[in-house]
Parts: structure tokens; sequence; C-alpha cells
């Protein structure tokens, strides 16, 4: 199986995304998602949410959050701003309103940047309350954008760390000590390479940026 594959190359499987939760998908729709999960090894269950009805999705996900908790998976909440979990706020509103002890947030830069949250309310956030974070970069933003557009950059215009205009070693130094980073960035011109040749690209796009990094703290400690 996927499980047996990724051990035998030597690959941990962090996390899942599995559905996002409209206001059609129920119960019976998520429960495999955890039982998968749990299959495969990985730790950590992401969710999306685009259900406007927010007590309604609270309910939804503190069920999926209490049966991911009896497979010892953490629930990572990810706020979109093209989503009806559109900021850093709502996404503390929502995981607070579950009560669930395994519930916590998933930061993107590209989100946090284009929902206006700034890295103050990074670290004023609980450390046990951040699962993991994601790192790419893009331009700066201009003007307002649509839900659409936002969500086509998101999907499609993501930049590899560095070369854009986000501010990232900010962001890196907000984040908790010892705190997950996966790399996130589908680069247009790849997409018809190999699933192997795009996680090779990551892996040294993300490899440069990360001696970049360690360089300036390297510099700021000196």
């Amino acid at each position: 199986g996927l499980k047996q594959r990724a051990a035998d190359k030597g690959i941990r499987l962090s996390n899942v995304s599995a559905y996002q939760f409209y206001p059609d998908v129920t119960w019976e729709d998520i429960k495999p998602a955890v039982d998968a999960t749990e299959g495969l090894g990985a730790s950590i269950l992401v969710v999306n949410c685009f259900n406007p009805d927010e007590a309604q999705f609270v309910d939804l996900f503190a069920r999926y959050c209490e049966s991911a908790a009896k497979a010892n998976i953490r629930v990572a909440l990810e706020f979109l701003p093209y989503s009806a979990v559109r900021n850093l706020g709502d996404a503390l509103r929502v995981v607070e309103r579950s009560g669930a002890k395994n519930a916590g947030l998933l930061l993107d830069a590209l989100h946090l940047d284009r929902s206006g949250a700034t890295m103050a309310d990074i670290a004023a956030i609980d450390p046990a309350k951040i699962v993991f974070a994601q790192l790419c970069d893009a331009k700066k933003l201009v003007g307002k954008r649509t839900d659409d557009e936002l969500l086509q950059e998101a999907r499609f215009a993501r930049l590899p760390a560095g070369t854009g205009e986000l501010p990232l070693f900010d962001f890196m130094n907000a984040l908790p000590a010892g705190l997950e980073v996966e790399y996130e960035v589908a680069r247009i011109e790849l997409a018809d390479r190999s699933p192997l040749e795009k996680a090779q690209a990551a892996t040294q796009d993300a490899a440069r940026f990360m001696a970049t990094y360690e360089a300036s703290k390297a510099k700021v400690a000196a």
C-alpha cells in the first residue's frame, strides 16, 4: 500500500487534506478520512471550510476532531481569504468554539498576507494551537482582489520562497521553535513534469531559501 511504499523510500507522511467542508458534506462523508489518515500513519488532518453556517460547521468540525483524537491525529484548520473561514480571527474562534484539544491552526504564508494578518498576530497565538505552517512566496498585493482571483493565485501563482515580496524571514521568526514547515509551491512551468521531478525542484528551492534564512539569522546574531 501507499504507507509501505512511502516507508520503503524513507518518506514520512505528515498530513492529509481530505474533504473541504461545504454545506452538503456530512459525517458519513468525512468519517472514512479519519480512518484512512490513521491507516497511512499520518498525524495531521487539514480542514478548510466553505460552509457559511458557522454553527453547523463547528458541530461537524468538533465531531471530526473527537474521532481524530482517538487515533492520535491533530486537526489543522486552514483559513483561506476566499472561504467561509477567511482570516486568523475566524479560525481561532472556530477552534475555540469546537472545544477540541487536538484542534489547531495551519498558517499559510500566502493566506496570512492576503487576509491582512501581521507577524505580531502570529506571535500572540498560543504556540500549542499552531499545528504546522506552509511556506511559499508571492508578489506584493496591489489593490483588492476577488475571491476567485485569490483562489487562482493560491492554486497557480505561488512563487518559490525568496523570489517574491512576502516577509518570509519575519514569518519564520514568528513561528514557534521546532514547528513543522511544509513547502507549498506548485510551479506552473513544471506542470508537465513527473511527481519526482516536482519534488526534487521543491527540495532545491526550499533548501536554497533555508540557507539564505539561516545566513540572515547568523548575520543578526553576529
